[in-house]
């Protein structure tokens, strides 16, 4: 079946159901972009990021890594950024928390308090998962722990 567009001649190729082929390129390009994480496409950690830019000297020279959340709550963000200081330079990945919308770096009011946060979220998420290890398997990973 052809249609005119813009004065050129165009095929739309109709499947079952009155779904056209454009329907389904449209369809799966948006799929794509959504699957996609990082600078080309949706990322997670987009408000994270942008909180942590909003506290450094250079934010558009802020780079990312080891972004993951603490004990498993995607509301309390842990990673690293590597920033340019004003001299220029960059400074080196340093450790930043992210949670209730605060940043804490290491030397900042927000850090000692977001590091607490963030051990209890781990410490929650470590005993959730000896509680659902068996019983045997539970006395050897507490034994190992009392070692230390």
């Amino acid at each position: 079946m052809g249609c005119l567009e813009s004065g050129t001649h165009c095929t739309v190729m109709r499947l079952g159901g009155g779904i056209n082929m454009r329907t389904i390129l449209i369809a799966s390009a948006l799929i794509s972009l959504a699957s996609c994480n990082g600078a080309d496409g949706f990322d997670q950690y987009a408000s994270v990021k942008i909180a942590v830019r909003d506290v450094l000297k250079d934010p558009d020279s802020a780079q990312f890594k080891d972004l993951s959340p603490c004990g498993g709550d995607s509301n309390v963000i842990q990673g690293k950024v590597n920033a340019k200081n004003g001299f220029g330079g960059y400074t080196g990945f340093t450790d930043f928390i992210y949670a209730d919308g605060r940043v804490g770096m290491p030397g900042d009011e927000n850090y000692i308090a977001l590091i607490n946060i963030c051990t209890e979220k781990v410490k929650a998420h470590t005993a959730r998962l000896v509680n659902s290890m068996s019983p045997e398997l539970r006395d050897e990973f507490q034994s190992s722990q009392s070692d230390k």
